[in-house]
């Protein structure tokens, strides 16, 4: 029989491999895009904005949103970007039927600047940017905020940016600028589907939810180059290059301010991989995680005592993938705090309650310590069945000791509260104050911070994001210099890096500070 998709989103798909049939179910994916590499005469897509935009600090679009945002923040803000031309801040929008602004974004990372800047261009008469071309399949861009120097400043077009998305063939009739972005992410699906070899995808040992991110650039002829896609394996990324550089050229390159321009598209496909083979979903499960057995005593025993109604009923939550539980052993040599993962109140207590009457003995427990946590897979979620699944020797983590009275801890929870009081008691002792007094914001404010403490017991900073650069480099401050923890965490024994969040909730209920609460930590999370 020869290989069949079909392109109907209720439809499933077959393809041949060796003695058994995959089928394909295409997922609705998107597309992101990015202006890059300009073959008319511009050096850089940097050059090439700019001679479009003609960006000035002077002109009137300038000095309405200079008087209606907090430039204040503006000194504050930190960029991402080493690149001090792609130091910038854009308004994104389209014009609906009724040439209405619509799909406002704002580009920074602050929410209270975002919104700022968003409200404030609401206000603005859309007749005084002169756009040249209304029409719904155009994308609007203005620069808002640049870097000159050291100094951040409020730097828009004097000429509104306008662009087009490249038009592939089965899209010549889309009507809007996101239909388009839709229309082109659908016809790399369909041409996904019918061109991706069914044995690369065998070797690749997929099944279920796989996500492939094909990325191209289309030039100002419509033609694609720099092809360099993400798979599961590297082997399948190859794989999906060589489907990809077999899509046809656009039939029209993108445009910008009515000239041909060069574009780069990140696609997102997702393909549903399913079989009639039976033992090809099991084997998948076990390659995924040879560690994990659905025959040792643990699983045996799981099974004993969870019905195949009950196990299929588990409901998984967000990017869940397994029910795990853990617990650590006090002094006595005694079970304590028992849980898992899973959120159904009622298979969560049979869960613990069956564990609690397995022996102790029997599961591979060698030299226990009250600050272990230990912890064993139950249950994977598979695509189309939950599956017990359990190690043969748990899983061992010790929580970084912030100093030495959490090290009297006696027990894993233990250890991680005083690690969370340690680092509240810091960053509230430390906070500046003044830093309420830079935002118009009350009720809870919401910030939060991802770190990691490293082999030596350093706090790495990785990301702080709140509404606003004042409250941003306020708490990244303070994490900079909290002194090494006493010890880093372990994992098996080892010393390793241990990756946490650290959510604050900061509640100010008028514009001064003394009539506000001090911000709260929640505990640091895994």
């Amino acid at each position: 029989m020869a290989p069949h998709f079909s392109n109907a989103i209720h439809k499933k798909s077959s393809l041949l491999i060796k003695y058994f049939f995959l089928f394909v179910l295409l997922f609705t994916g998107s597309i992101a895009v990015s202006q890059e590499e300009f073959t008319n005469d511009f050096i850089d897509e940097y050059e090439e904005f700019d001679f479009y935009a003609k960006p000035d600090k002077t002109n009137k679009l300038s000095r309405f949103f200079r008087n209606r945002i907090d430039t204040r923040m503006l000194k504050e803000i930190k960029f991402k970007q080493k690149d001090t031309r792609n130091q910038r801040i854009f308004l994104r929008f389209s014009l609906n039927s009724k040439k209405e602004p619509v799909y406002i974004k704002v580009s920074s990372p602050y929410s209270e600047l975002n919104t700022s800047i968003r409200e404030a261009f609401e206000k603005y008469d859309i007749n005084k940017l002169n756009i040249p071309d209304i029409n719904p399949l155009n994308g609007y861009l203005l620069q808002i905020i640049s870097k000159e120097g050291n100094n951040t400043i409020v730097n828009c077009n004097s000429t509104i940016i306008y662009d087009r998305f490249p038009v592939f063939e089965g899209c010549e009739s889309v009507a809007n600028h996101g239909a388009m972005r839709k229309c082109i992410n659908k016809q790399l699906e369909k041409h996904i589907v019918k061109n991706i070899s069914a044995k690369e995808l065998e070797k690749a040992n997929v099944f279920g939810d796989v996500k492939l991110t094909p990325r191209f650039r289309v030039n100002t002829k419509g033609d694609l180059s720099n092809i360099k896609s993400l798979a599961s394996t590297r082997n399948l990324g190859k794989e999906l290059d060589r489907v990809v550089a077999l899509f046809p050229a656009a039939k029209i390159p993108a445009m910008r301010n009515g000239n041909p321009s060069s574009i780069y598209i990140r696609g997102n496909v997702s393909l549903q991989i399913d079989s009639k083979d039976k033992n090809y979903e099991d084997k998948i499960i076990k390659s995924k995680n040879p560690n994990l057995k659905t025959d040792n005593d643990l699983a045996l025993y799981f099974k004993q005592h969870i019905t195949d109604t009950e196990l299929k009923d588990i409901a998984f939550y967000r990017k869940q993938k397994s029910i795990k539980i853990s617990f650590g052993i006090n002094k006595k040599g005694k079970l304590m705090e028992v849980k898992t993962n899973l959120r159904n109140i009622k298979m969560n207590a049979k869960l613990v309650g069956l564990f609690k009457k397995y022996p102790l003995g029997q599961l591979n427990i060698e030299r226990a310590t009250v600050q272990t946590l230990y912890s064993y897979n139950i249950i994977t979620k598979s695509t189309t069945k939950n599956v017990i699944q359990c190690n043969d020797v748990p899983y061992t983590t010790v929580f970084p000791v912030f100093n030495k009275k959490c090290e009297t801890s006696k027990s894993p929870g233990d250890l991680k509260k005083c690690f969370s009081d340690n680092m509240s008691a810091f960053v509230k002792k430390e906070f500046d104050s003044k830093l309420a007094n830079k935002t118009n914001l009350t009720g809870k404010i919401k910030m939060y911070a991802l770190f990691k403490v490293d082999e030596i017991g350093n706090i790495i900073i990785h990301k702080v994001k709140a509404p606003n650069p004042f409250l941003s480099n306020g708490l990244r401050k303070i994490l900079d210099n909290i002194p090494a923890v006493y010890k880093p965490g372990t994992a098996m024994g080892k010393i390793t890096t241990t990756k946490l969040s650290l959510p604050v909730i900061y509640t100010r209920r008028s514009t001064s500070f003394e009539t506000a609460k001090p911000f709260k930590t929640r505990e640091a999370r895994y």
